[in-house]
């Protein structure tokens, strides 16, 4: 009997063995269920996320608009981290498990999922267990997939259900077309798109380019031909013009992210390919219009998502004020001017960054140079190791080895595909490269089963697990915030909290997280998504550190109902601060010039620690 396409006894061995890695890799977590959690800066975010949802539905209101961090405005959630799916087997787990528990069960969850289906997309092209269980283990166990447990609960919710769209895909396109399952394909998109929009949006994107080159394949096409190659050199010489043109034009951000991309596509569509050759295809193997088919449960969540209001006082949508506020890929001239917009490295230990991880260990590094030097590559493994070198290119447009070395991928990465500036951090690629990965891992380890070396790919499997095996016990997650913040859970007011200067999304990780445990509408102002019209608060957003006009900031904090005004210490001069917590402080000279003119207005701060001071805000 076979599930998935996998004989079924050997499923549930790899089933038994990936519960047990997951097991031990959450021992802490798990040993103290309920009490203990892993996790780092995000999970507080998530944590208030699931809040937000339960009490959302429990006073019948919108769970896609907050009100409580974004006061007075309020703003759609449905462009920030939205995690239907899981939010909704958050709020069905039992409550007994409290907060920590039901997030340690989410954590833990798509590990196991995640195993198996990887397992059983190796296994399609291998068709033997050892090499399979060696692919599951390089992406249900990288590095990438422990920092999306400990700090990215949407991504790592997602990443099961890649392998699963992906093994669908390929029964699909290796089918005729009646017998394809275009439903189930249809379905792990959809559930993709639950847990994370934009990993199903990196999909299409894959699926696109795959199309494309399985046409040029059927139509016995080279484009690396003689008449071929200057085509296509041409179109990325007119693409970065363009990108080039419009970017330093100012033109609008609708047209810098799309113009470029569909100026390449299409060259290498009809004048590679051919008008001709496109419409044979098309007709005779239906890709596109069968994943047209597929993608439309997903366009209609999108429409449903994307096309409400983003702001109750503002007549916009949230996708036009997504894309309005979606920052482009810096303009490229040359490669040295490449901006490093992937904040991973390659040999970074896991114990030091969970961000930077081990995403390519150096045995993963190594098999990959093994199976070049080994030869003899099959077609279908030769196809996976290049889907895996292209989406490490979108991954790593800069890519940083160590501290000292720095390899730049082709330049012209970013202007041909601006759009992926759009997918919010182009790193998390690394996800399709490790998949990719792994499948063209397990087809060379069944190379090396073939040629009498089975011992090979035990070491393999065991120095795999050795190179991935995290310090999860350093990542205990810390529940310290502030003095100021454990006073209020005494009040039964609900606290209007202004944070000023420069209140980012990172400085108010402890306070979501006070938040949470104690059901408290802290609402702060400020976030990452306030409109700059019809906003006074926009003005104080961003502050002065030598002229502060305190009488202003009074008035309009009044006029909000604002009970308390915390100015932070600390400040990140660098989002890469934030992003790693290791953010620096505001020098005590610049800190006097906003601190000295707020005292002269609300007298001397209730708080103060080595993080915040508070002042009490009192009506005129």
């Amino acid at each position: 009997m076979k599930l998935i396409g996998v004989p079924l006894e050997q499923l549930l061995l790899c089933l038994l063995i990936t519960s047990v890695l997951t097991f031990l890799f959450f021992y802490p977590a798990i040993s103290d269920f309920g009490n203990t959690l892993l996790g780092v800066d995000d999970i507080h975010f998530f944590m208030w996320l699931f809040w937000h949802y339960g009490q959302s539905l429990e006073s019948g209101s919108n769970p896609l608009l907050a009100n409580e961090t974004y006061y007075p405005y309020g703003v759609s959630l449905a462009a920030s981290t939205i995690t239907p799916l899981q939010g909704v087997l958050y709020l069905i787990l039992p409550q007994a498990w409290g907060v920590f528990g039901r997030i340690t069960f989410l954590q833990v969850l798509p590990f196991i999922l995640g195993g198996v289906f990887a397992f059983a997309l190796a296994y399609r092209f291998s068709g033997s267990f050892g090499p399979s269980l060696i692919a599951s283990f390089i992406y249900n166990f990288s590095a990438f997939h422990f920092e999306k447990a400990l700090h990215h609960l949407n991504y790592n919710m997602a990443m099961p259900f890649i392998p699963l769209f992906f093994l669908f895909y390929y029964e699909s396109v290796s089918r005729p077309s009646k017998e394809r399952p275009l439903l189930l394909l249809s379905l792990a998109l959809l559930l993709t798109a639950l847990c994370e929009f934009t990993v199903a949006i990196m999909i299409g994107f894959i699926i696109f380019l795959d199309i494309c080159w399985r046409y040029l394949k059927d139509s016995g096409i080279d484009p690396l031909s003689v008449r071929n190659a200057p085509l296509i050199a041409a179109s990325i010489i007119v693409s970065v013009v363009l990108f080039d043109g419009l970017a330093v034009l100012g033109a609008p951000l609708p047209l810098v992210y799309t113009v470029p991309s569909l100026s390449f596509i299409g060259t290498c569509l009809f004048l590679v390919l051919g008008k001709q050759n496109l419409i044979r295809c098309e007709k005779e193997r239906r890709y596109l219009t069968d994943m047209a088919v597929c993608a439309a449960p997903l366009l209609i969540y999108a429409l449903v998502l994307y096309l409400q209001p983003s702001y109750t006082f503002l007549a916009d949508t949230v996708l036009g004020n997504y894309v309005a506020w979606s920052v482009p890929i810096d303009f490229v001239l040359w490669p040295s001017e490449l901006q490093e917009i992937s904040h991973a490295g390659i040999f970074t230990p896991l114990a030091a960054s969970t961000e930077s991880g081990v995403y390519l260990g150096p045995v993963i590094l190594l098999l990959v140079v093994g199976s070049y030097l080994a030869g003899k590559a099959g077609e279908e493994e030769g196809y996976f190791r290049n889907m895996f070198w292209l989406c490490l290119l979108f991954a790593f447009p800069v890519v940083g080895i160590g501290d000292a070395i720095v390899a730049v991928t082709p330049f012209f990465v970013g202007p041909l595909f601006p759009m992926l500036g759009v997918l919010r951090d182009p790193s998390r690629f690394i996800m399709f490269a490790l998949l990719f990965l792994s499948v063209a891992i397990a087809l060379f380890c069944t190379r090396l089963r073939h040629g009498g070396k089975r011992w090979l790919s035990l070491a393999i499997a065991a120095a795999l697990l050795v190179s991935v095996w995290p310090a999860l016990w350093t990542f205990r997650f810390d529940t310290t915030v502030p003095g100021f913040y454990a006073q209020l859970a005494e009040d039964d007011s609900d606290a209007r909290i202004f944070l000023y200067p420069n209140g980012n999304y990172y400085t108010m990780l402890e306070q979501t997280y006070y938040q949470t445990l104690h059901g408290k509408t802290l609402s702060v102002g400020t976030l990452s998504r306030l409109p700059k019209e019809g906003n006074e608060l926009y003005r104080l957003y961003f502050y002065s550190e030598t002229h502060l006009d305190a009488g202003e900031v009074a008035a309009i904090a009044r006029r909000n109902g604002y009970d308390y005004m915390v100015v932070q210490k600390l400040r990140c001069d660098e989002i890469s601060e934030c992003f790693y917590g290791t953010p620096g402080t505001i020098d005590a000279e610049k800190l006097e010039n906003v601190t000295r003119p707020l005292e002269n207005e609300f007298g001397k701060p209730i708080y103060e620690d080595s993080t915040i001071i508070v002042y009490k805000i009192d009506a005129d």
